[in-house]
């Protein structure tokens, strides 16, 4: 069994929500994320430079095509829809 990092798990979630908010043709995107790690690189102008700088690089390309997007840590006991969305599977 593959083992994959909380951190990792988030940033290969991350381009399925922005294309999912894109196809919606929503104007705006708050990116809500409980690691601080994948809330920083995307919010950082410098290349990223890590094992997922790739995938990072992806979603900021992704990002790109909203008007307003904003990228938000929050705190892991306030990402309840996460949660409640993760359990369904």
């Amino acid at each position: 069994m593959l083992e994959v990092s909380f951190v990792t798990a988030e940033f290969l979630a991350a381009p399925d929500a922005a294309q999912l908010a894109f196809g919606s043709k929503f104007p705006q995107v708050v990116l809500e994320n409980d690691a601080l790690q994948v809330v920083q690189n995307l919010g950082s102008m410098q290349m990223c430079s890590t094992p997922l700088g790739l995938i990072v690089e992806d979603i900021k390309s992704l990002l790109q095509n909203f008007g307003d997007v904003r990228v938000c840590h929050i705190r892991k006991n306030d990402n309840v829809i996460e949660y409640r969305l993760a359990k369904l599977d």
